[in-house]
């Protein structure tokens, strides 16, 4: 049997030794701001890092951003701030950043599911499907998890594992998952084209039209007695 958690039952779990979160400061639940709803509780955005970007450079393995203006259609990863230490009889299931992000056009990955006994940060891609670029900062809220009890310890045990993020994955990954950038200089190239297009048309349309004006100049000049063409 399966049962959800509600706001008093992640409390407790927050509460307990070892914590639901590693270092979780319990005066958190007493303010007003608590980051434990009715079923589910929050969990904040920590390091974000950037596809593409090299280990050493900002956005990168060792230099993750605080902040970040997510361009549209450009990607980012977030990394929460806690450190999860699953019970070895409950599971969790996440979900993506709030609503007010979606309608925003913020679109995410799900998270997924949280297994009994997992030990370590949680993950999720987002990309800005937005016309307005979507500031990202860290301590924002980064998704919503839902925690269900078991009827006993699952068999497997998990542990800390090594984390899930590489360089590797960070270089698969697109930066600009619409192609935004590559868009927008292929367009430009276009527009560049055209101009200089329309500046050889009227280039030799001017030519044409001054040669065919002289022409006629001197042809009416030619037609007015006393005045003769040198």
């Amino acid at each position: 049997m399966v049962n959800l958690l509600r706001d008093a039952e992640i409390e407790g779990l927050l509460q307990a030794t070892p914590s639901l979160i590693e270092n979780f400061d319990a005066s958190r639940l007493a303010a007003g701001k608590s980051p434990v709803k009715g079923a589910t509780l929050d969990l904040a955005v920590g390091d974000i890092f950037v596809p593409g970007a090299k280990v050493n450079r900002l956005g990168g393995l060792e230099r993750p951003r605080s902040h970040l203006s997510l361009k549209c259609g450009q990607t980012a990863i977030l990394r929460s701030s806690e450190k999860i230490h699953m019970p070895k009889d409950v599971a969790g299931i996440g979900f993506p950043p709030s609503t007010s992000a979606s309608l925003a056009g913020l679109l995410s990955t799900n998270p997924g599911h949280i297994d009994p006994d997992y030990v370590g940060y949680l993950h999720l891609t987002v990309v800005n499907m937005g016309k307005e670029n979507f500031p990202i900062a860290r301590g924002d809220r980064m998704m919503r998890v839902m925690f269900f009890q078991l009827d006993g310890d699952a068999q497997r045990k998990l542990g800390e594992l090594p984390p899930p993020l590489t360089e590797e994955l960070l270089g698969r990954l697109s930066h600009d998952f619409l192609d935004i950038d590559d868009r927008a200089k292929k367009a430009e190239e276009v527009r560049l084209r055209s101009w200089q297009l329309w500046a050889s048309f009227f280039g030799a349309a001017l030519t044409v039209a001054l040669t065919f004006g002289y022409q006629l100049f001197i042809g009416q000049r030619d037609l007015v007695p006393g005045i003769r063409a040198e």
